[in-house]
C-alpha cells in the first residue's frame, strides 16, 4: 500500500493573453511614472486608487500553497509565511528594464508596490488589488507569451495585502474582501486599503 500524501493546493492567479482584451493589468511603483494613464476619477474601486500614471504589464502571477477562500465572512486568514511564493510580473519587452537591473545589482528595495487587475469597460472596474511591502527583485528573466517577448520579474516581499472585489451579476461593484499577512513575522496583520 502506498503512503498517503498530504494534499497540496496551489492558488495561481494568472490571466493569459487570451483574456487580455477583457482585462487591464497595472503596476503602480512609488515615485515612478509609467506610460499608461488611468482615469482615476471614473475608475470604480473600493480600495485605494492608483496614481494616474502607471506601468502597464501583461500579467502577474501569485501562488500560495493554500487556497484563498472567499466566503461570506471574507478571506480565510490561516496562512503561514511558507505558504507564500514570490510574485512574477510579466512586462512587454519594449519597456526600459534599466531600473530593474539596477535594483537587482544594488540589492535595493521598493517600500511598496501595487498590482491591479481591472475589468475593461466604461468605466474600468477593479477586480483585484495586491499591495506588497519591502519589495526586492529576486530575478529578471526573459520569456514569451503567445510569441511576444517579455521580461519576467520575480519579486520577493515581506508583507502583502490581498483584496478581491465583489461584483454582482449586473457587473456592479458591491464590496471587497481583503486580508493582510506579514510574511517576515509569520503573522496576520490589520493593514487595509
Amino acid at each position: 500500500m502506498l503512503p498517503m500524501r498530504k494534499p497540496f493546493i496551489v492558488f495561481l492567479f494568472l490571466l493569459p493573453a487570451l483574456g487580455f482584451g477583457q482585462y487591464s493589468f497595472l503596476m503602480d511603483i512609488p515615485k515612478i511614472d509609467g506610460e499608461s494613464t488611468v482615469n482615476i476619477d471614473t475608475r470604480v474601486s473600493l480600495t485605494k486608487k492608483p496614481k494616474a500614471k502607471n506601468t502597464k504589464i501583461s500579467s502577474f502571477s501569485f501562488s500560495s500553497s493554500k487556497a484563498i477562500y472567499l466566503g461570506s465572512s471574507g478571506i480565510k486568514k490561516d496562512f503561514k509565511a511558507a505558504d507564500f511564493q514570490p510574485i512574477e510580473v510579466q512586462l512587454p519587452i519594449d519597456k526600459s528594464i534599466t531600473e530593474w537591473h539596477e535594483r537587482i545589482f544594488r540589492g535595493s528595495t521598493f517600500p511598496t508596490l501595487d498590482l491591479f487587475m481591472d475589468k475593461n469597460g466604461t468605466p474600468l472596474t477593479e477586480v483585484l488589488h495586491i499591495k506588497l511591502f519591502n519589495v526586492s527583485v529576486k530575478q529578471l528573466s526573459y520569456g514569451h507569451s503567445l510569441d511576444i517577448p517579455a521580461y519576467i520579474l520575480t519579486l520577493n516581499y515581506d508583507k502583502i495585502i490581498y483584496a478581491v472585489s465583489k461584483i454582482n451579476t449586473s457587473g456592479a461593484l458591491i464590496g471587497v474582501n481583503q486580508t493582510c499577512f506579514d510574511i517576515k513575522n509569520g503573522t496576520t496583520c490589520t493593514d487595509t486599503f
